[in-house]
């Protein structure tokens, strides 16, 4: 979230960055009403450039809810501490599929504006759960304890 924070204060600093022109000139210059289509649907109805208000807006919004999870991974994965306990900070797991959502719809919005992709809303990193299972500083055998796991893993999918 740290490098899509920097971005969102990068544009609205320089909101020309995103232009129309830029966009259709990069984008679309073979269909330029379906990218002037795109464009008004990304940054609002015959907008020049995206307004230097909106990737402010949309920082505070991911500072704002996800501001759970990033307390919880400051105050107890970053600094693990085993009397803690799972989600001590009150934390559920519908607050952090709502945080992932909310970055994904970010990241997502800005990805159509600057590549003029979108990414899949399906995300695979096997085996995701080995890191809530393996302390940030791992001891000797942790490394053997992954390994098992991405086995176990990959054997449930097949």
């Amino acid at each position: 979230m740290v490098s899509l924070g920097r971005l969102l204060d990068r544009i609205s600093k320089s909101p020309n960055i995103l232009s129309r022109e830029r966009y259709l000139a990069e984008l679309h210059r073979t269909s330029g009403e379906l990218g002037n289509d795109f464009f008004d649907e990304l940054v609002g109805r015959g907008a020049k450039a995206i307004d230097r208000a909106t990737p402010l807006t949309h920082l505070q919004q991911l500072r704002e809810r996800t501001a759970k999870v990033t307390n919880w991974v400051s105050n107890e994965v970053a600094h693990y501490n085993k009397q803690t306990g799972e989600f001590s900070q009150g934390l559920t797991f519908g607050d952090v599929h709502e945080a992932m959502d909310l970055i994904f719809e970010t990241l997502n919005h800005y990805t159509r504006l600057i590549l003029g992709t979108t990414i899949s809303g399906s995300v695979s990193m096997p085996p995701w759960e080995a890191v809530f299972r393996v302390t940030w500083i791992p001891d000797d055998d942790a490394y053997s304890r992954v390994a098992q796991t991405q086995q176990e893993t990959d054997a449930k999918r097949m």
